[in-house]
């Protein structure tokens, strides 16, 4: 799969549970995004599992605060 490929199912993944209907930034980052809190966190690893049919270390998942972080960490998976 490509990279653009990626980051775009990454970043509709984000917006989904994070609720940011609105938003277009191709860069999306934990620091920004006050609704993007521990339990959302864990919301967005679970969607990206099953989108990509993966998992990830507990390391990764600590690493995983910005559109990206995660896919560099797909990317590596594949």
């Amino acid at each position: 799969m490509k990279k653009e490929d990626i980051e775009n199912r990454v970043l509709e993944i984000l917006k989904k549970v994070l609720g940011l209907i609105n938003e277009t930034s191709k860069h999306l980052n934990k620091q920004d995004i006050e609704t993007w809190d521990s339990l959302k966190h864990i919301m967005i690893i679970a969607e990206i599992e099953m989108e990509f049919d993966i998992q990830f270390e507990p390391e990764e998942i600590v690493e995983m605060v910005s559109s990206g972080e995660i896919v560099r960490v797909i990317i590596k998976k594949q």
